[in-house]
């Protein structure tokens, strides 16, 4: 019975989603938008590492540069979308991206560019990419309907995990035929076109008018606030913020470990696909697992199988190590698929319209911006103490991400308890 309803209702979504016009556009500038974020992925920290020869340290201040700003702006960008207009927003923040990866593309190919001018125009996209992603997320309510969110996420989160299978792995092959800055124009061209469809969404998408009557730190204070006090978004939050914190130290340190290894960018794309797949996968059958198992556990399972997983990838190095370590990443990309589809869906199911923005910014702040401090410590310990060391630490971080749902109340729910409407 339980599962003849729970099909019901994922045909009704289906169907919705498949009638709603407004969320069809935004869907595919959604998808145009991360397909180009994922060849830019590889394409970007390999224009500092094989056009500027980055060091260990080099390339970790260059994800710090990508990441810094989702601690600096998330707060304030949440304030934005529930203040303005959240599509246009979007929109400003795509043709702003596509210029600052212009500038990378076109400095580097001519040999203007130095790792000073990259971190603070990766900085700049850094900003822009905040803008996006508080906006977007506060702005698919609006064009979903709350019971569908679920499958809204889930279509969302495929396409960015299937543009992760393909996107690194066209990156990689692209940088090796044309080299990386022209890889990075590709990128600029994907956030421009995106803008340009968003354009054509129906509706705004502005905050609520009675936030314009509080003051900014009156409305952060409320969005960390309801965060802190929320049971399951502070346990969410928390394995989130370890589990992206120790992701990043591996991925900011895996072009140059490959450099250094002596394995190519195409092989390092094949790696970065494999986790992309793994992501696929996860944010695919998300909503099976659930109906099958539970909310709560679907989390604390997924990840009791991907801790062990991670001890694999620092063993990677040419020939079957690679294939091995590549397996491992699947793995952990299919976590962070499934982990992103639940995160993203219990924040929008509990928190009420009114605080929607500031609630994703508060929680993007701690998750996303513990990237910046994963870069440098990543950076650091592979200059200082071997590239090594760097992969074992964000092993390791990666194996423990997931107690924090063990020793919670999260970790029996079934569904996520809805908001009250506002």
């Amino acid at each position: 019975m339980h599962t003849e309803q729970n099909d019901r209702v994922g045909r009704e979504a289906s169907a919705s989603l498949l009638r709603n016009r407004p969320f069809g556009i935004y869907f595919l500038a959604w998808a145009v938008s991360k397909a180009g974020t994922q060849v830019g992925y590889i394409a970007i920290p390999l224009v500092a590492v094989l056009t500027l020869q980055a060091s260990p340290i080099e390339a970790g201040l260059v994800g710090v540069a990508a990441t810094v700003s989702t601690l600096i702006m998330s707060l304030p960008a949440g304030v934005m979308a529930d203040r303005l207009h959240r599509r246009r927003l979007m929109i400003g923040a795509e043709f702003t991206r596509g210029a600052a990866l212009l500038y990378i593309a076109v400095a580097g190919w001519y040999g203007w560019l130095s790792i000073s001018w990259m971190l603070v125009v990766v900085f700049v996209f850094g900003v822009a990419t905040v803008l996006f992603d508080v906006s977007a997320q506060s702005f698919l309510p609006e064009l979903v309907d709350r019971r569908f969110l679920v499958s809204a996420n889930s279509k969302l989160a495929s396409w960015e995990a299937g543009a992760s299978v393909t996107g690194p792995a066209a990156g990689g092959a692209l940088v090796q035929l044309v080299t990386a800055p022209a890889t990075v124009l590709l990128t600029a061209f994907s956030h421009v076109a995106s803008g340009l469809l968003l354009l054509r969404v129906r509706g705004d998408g502005r905050g609520p008018s009675a936030a314009k009557k509080e003051s900014i730190f009156q409305q952060v204070r409320d969005g960390v606030t309801f965060v802190i006090a929320n049971s399951y978004l502070r346990v969410m939050v928390a394995m989130g913020t370890l589990l992206n914190f120790a992701t990043y130290m591996l991925i900011i340190i895996m072009p140059v470990v490959f450099r250094e290894y002596g394995l190519s960018s195409v092989e390092l794309g094949f790696l970065l696909a494999a986790g992309g797949a793994g992501g696929l996968a996860g944010a695919a059958t998300a909503r099976r697992l659930v109906d099958v198992v539970g909310f709560g556990r679907a989390l604390w399972m997924v990840g009791g199988i991907a801790g062990p997983a991670a001890f694999l990838v620092p063993f990677v190095s040419p020939g079957l190590m690679h294939l091995v370590a590549s397996s491992a990443w699947f793995i952990l990309g299919y976590r962070v698929g499934l982990t992103n589809v639940l995160m993203v869906t219990l924040r929008q199911t509990v928190t009420p319209n009114r605080l929607l923005g500031r609630v994703t910014a508060s929680t993007r702040m701690l998750i996303v911006g513990s990237l910046s401090g994963g870069a440098a410590l990543a950076g650091f310990i592979g200059e200082y103490a071997g590239l090594g060391a760097a992969l074992w630490l964000g092993a390791t971080g990666v194996a423990i991400a997931a107690f924090p749902i063990y020793f919670s109340k999260l970790r029996t729910l079934r569904e996520p308890p809805a908001a009250q409407m506002d």
